[in-house]
């Protein structure tokens, strides 16, 4: 499950800039949520395992240079599926309904490059379908699969991601807030550098679980490079220096993260502190500025 937050801001200046927003230290090239997922027993066994999952792309997963577990320089397929979470090079088959795309290449940037050609998003929600796992002794999680026949079972988790596990059995959590909004109204580059303008701002979020559970919660966005333990690092305009750190409740969320939801109609919240920066030679434009970064929650 995903919330989309944004940062809208207003002049450095005489204008505005246009920023685009974006955990403890990661590095990953994609990642693949499953928020939602049920058994339906009147479907055929092979479909009864239903499930929604969202793909996440980033910049630096395109470049990626880690090279693939197979021979790909003439054929191979890539893919969004469910993998063995604890056994990730085991081959699995492909779930009907999801991306499965023919490319050619040698490094998991390249593999990254065709699915996002095929599907034409960063961020990508999809429905897909399994035989009842719940007798399998596997632990799920979703993921992007790359395979050298692009049949039976012979897809393996594709280098340099995260795989998200699939939710417990009996737990239900649902992201209660809509969009959330960060302002940091009008101010000049002087102000950030003399510490009159208050860098850090806050917004609020809430989590319903209906009983109380530890949940997993990252801040993505597809630029991730260069995130730290400060949080996760927006670049509002590869060209400027404009920058913001992105936390949850004070912690960096740049990985899956565990936070404690208790369990109600009531929800918890949760806190998104945003702090600019300027960085290296603190080149920026007059104009308006907004960004954007998503919550995701997964499940332990």
């Amino acid at each position: 499950m995903l919330k989309k937050f944004l940062l809208l801001s207003g002049c450095l200046f005489t204008g505005y800039i246009s920023v685009h927003s974006l955990t403890a230290l990661a590095d990953n090239d994609w990642y693949v949520s499953i928020p939602e997922s049920i058994v339906d027993m009147s479907a055929p066994w092979k479909e009864r395992f239903k499930y929604t999952s969202v793909l996440y792309l980033t910049e630096q997963g395109f470049k990626s240079k880690i090279p693939l577990p197979f021979d790909c320089s003439v054929k191979c397929w890539v893919a969004v599926n469910t993998q063995n979470a604890n056994n990730p090079s085991q081959p699995r088959f492909v779930d009907p309904g999801q991306p499965n795309v023919i490319f050619k290449g040698n490094t998991s940037g390249d593999a990254l490059s065709a699915l996002y050609h095929n599907i034409g998003s960063m961020i990508y929600t999809s429905q897909g379908t399994a035989p009842d796992r719940r007798n399998e002794n596997i632990e799920w999680c979703g993921a992007v699969a790359v395979s050298q026949s692009g049949s039976g079972p012979s897809y393996v988790l594709l280098p340099g991601g995260e795989c998200g596990r699939l939710p417990p059995e009996s737990l239900s959590c649902v992201l209660l807030t809509p969009d959330i909004l960060i302002d940091y109204g009008e101010f000049h580059k002087s102000d950030i550098l003399d510490n009159t303008l208050d860098k850090r701002k806050n917004g609020t979020f809430k989590i319903k679980c209906d009983r109380d559970a530890t949940v997993l919660l990252s801040l993505i966005s597809p630029d991730e490079e260069n995130s730290s333990n400060r949080g996760t690092r927006i670049v509002f305009d590869t060209d400027y220096d404009l920058v913001s750190y992105l936390t949850v409740n004070d912690k960096a969320a740049l990985t899956p993260t565990p936070f404690e939801v208790t369990g109600g109609e009531n929800g918890t919240e949760f806190k998104v502190t945003s702090e600019l920066a300027l960085e290296g030679e603190h080149k920026v434009v007059l104009g308006p500025f907004s960004s954007y970064a998503y919550i995701v929650l997964s499940y332990q």
